[in-house]
């Protein structure tokens, strides 16, 4: 994947393809479960929130970070572990809204980055 110098790519394309060594075909079959279930995990992440529901934070969370880890997204994980912490601690504060507006804006870089990548296979 060809990066803008000064403009970090949201993913590790190399790196995902190794976790599924080489298999561009099953690369994209985890690519296309992945653009069916992550606006719904984003969705029970801003519900749980928005309601302060510690164990729906934590689970939907939990989901998302697992599913963008396939991929090698380590901002989008790294902030998806973030909100699981929260709900796991019971801590969900004012913070968490943010959290969730920073990962919606890098999952929708990732998304258009790994949908780029997938169309070059």
């Amino acid at each position: 994947m060809n990066e803008v110098p000064g403009s970090p790519t949201t993913f590790d394309a190399e790196l995902a393809l190794q976790q599924v060594d080489g298999d561009k075909q099953l690369l994209e079959e985890i690519t296309d479960l992945f653009f069916e279930d992550a606006p719904g995990l984003l969705a029970q992440i801003a519900t749980a929130v928005a309601e302060n529901d510690c164990e729906g934070l934590m689970s939907s969370a939990h989901a998302l970070k697992g599913a963008v880890s396939n991929f090698a997204a380590g901002r989008a994980r790294d902030l998806a572990f973030e909100l699981e912490e929260m709900g796991r601690d019971q801590q969900v504060t004012s913070d968490a809204g943010d959290k969730h507006q920073a990962l919606a804006a890098e999952l929708h870089r990732f998304h258009d980055e790994l949908r780029a990548f997938i169309a070059a296979l």
